[in-house]
């Protein structure tokens, strides 16, 4: 089994020559046993590049870099390789990631199975790897979801008592407010949530007028103009949309208690699109945590921020979230950081919420620390404090004392 000094790309230096990027030596080799370094090219470390040149993805997405990560890789974990890459390029990757292949690949045994113009028509350029994922979505939605529309028009067809009047459906807020008309029936049948608001709906002009009006001011109006063609045409078009919409549709989908579409899209997420979530996991988390039908993505966000706290912790956006939601992690049992951390992580989150506290500590007034325990009264007493060192009790929790009730 060979053993790699340098694993991915971050760890390889270049230079220009020419106006072309020379990758320098990969640094030592060495085989198991008593073999001594070798000057022999990191051949996965090779293999890593194509793979990040050919796919556009950073391997290991979901898994901290470290020497866990690294050892794993010495017991021949390798990146899994996209079903749409050219057969020929997986064999040369696959080649250079072999542990136990006694030959290593060299230039010529790279190059000369290689007809450029002919792999150049197989590769998908990466910006369109996106498209051909949402278009192989959209025929997947295609198929599946038409089924329950010509159930629920089934039960509509059979049912003689339906009061059919049209419904004003008013979404979003100024400056995009936009309304849009349907058909009682086809509300009531599509959607349980629907069924529930038109029951309890009075018309707007008493018993002679055939309009009722649902608003529904934290629904976008693209996403509703998706939602309402899914409703009349059992299609959910997702080619032009970015990931971050799609969940969002997805968001809105179980709000509105669509809950076959919901549950597709909630699986789609979670199968397909881990590396996302965790990329975006502070949007994940606060969109998300409320719904609590989305049972996957919430499993799936529960054992992420357990793992790996620090998605949410260190991010840009940790102080936006909603105070609901920092209290749903603290009652969390396995959080992976110390709770002097997570003390840290509080009170940046509550002055956050209070710009006019000053930003030096001892220029703080009575006021100012009543203000600040005030925000954080939900928050302080899931601190396990008796897991705080006394070292970091005198330094970190001792100078906000006066948030702290004496039971703390």
């Amino acid at each position: 089994m060979n053993v790699y000094q340098d694993f991915h790309s971050k760890n390889i230096l270049s230079y220009n020559f020419e106006n072309d990027i020379i990758i320098s030596d990969f640094g030592l080799k060495v085989l198991s046993g008593d073999e001594e370094y070798t000057k022999a090219a990191d051949v996965y470390s090779f293999g890593i590049i194509a793979y990040e040149i050919v796919t556009g993805f950073l391997p290991y997405p979901d898994l901290p870099h470290n020497k866990d990560l690294a050892m794993k890789i010495c017991n021949e974990l390798r990146p899994k390789i996209p079903f749409h890459n050219p057969k020929l390029i997986t064999r040369i990757i696959m080649r250079y990631w072999d542990a136990r292949n006694q030959e290593s690949p060299n230039t010529t045994t790279t190059t000369t199975p290689l007809d450029y113009q002919h792999i150049r028509k197989q590769i998908i350029p990466v910006d369109l790897i996106q498209i051909f994922q949402n278009q192989r979505m959209k025929k997947f939605l295609k198929k599946n979801l038409k089924n329950r529309l010509s159930q629920d028009f089934s039960e509509l067809l059979n049912d003689k008592e339906e009061n059919n009047v049209m419904v004003l459906i008013e979404v979003d807020e100024e400056p995009n407010k936009k309304s849009f008309t349907a058909h009682s029936a086809i509300l009531r049948y599509r959607s349980s949530y629907f069924n529930k608001e038109l029951s309890n709906l009075i018309t707007l002009d008493g018993d002679n007028t055939n309009i009722k009006t649902i608003t529904l001011q934290n629904i976008s109006a693209q996403l509703f103009e998706v939602i309402l063609k899914y409703i009349y045409g059992g299609i959910i078009n997702t080619e032009n949309m970015d990931t971050k919409t799609i969940f969002k549709l997805m968001i809105v989908a179980n709000e509105l208690e669509f809950e076959e579409l919901s549950e597709r899209l909630e699986n789609h997420f979670v199968e397909s699109k881990a590396p996302w979530l965790r990329t975006y996991f502070t949007f994940v988390y606060n969109s998300s945590f409320e719904n609590n039908k989305l049972k996957n993505l919430e499993k799936f966000r529960n054992d992420t921020i357990a793992k790996y706290p620090n998605l949410i912790f260190e991010s840009s956006e940790f102080t936006s979230i909603r105070e609901s939601a920092l209290v749903s992690i603290l009652k969390l049992n396995d959080l992976q950081v110390k709770e002097s951390e997570i003390w840290d992580h509080v009170i940046k989150w509550g002055t956050a919420q209070n710009s006019t506290l000053p930003e030096k500590l001892e220029e703080w007034s009575d006021e100012n620390f009543i203000t600040l325990k005030t925000t954080l009264q939900q928050c302080l007493p899931l601190i396990r404090y008796f897991q705080i060192s006394n070292s970091d009790v005198m330094e970190k929790v001792e100078p906000y004392n006066k948030i702290l009730d004496e039971q703390l």
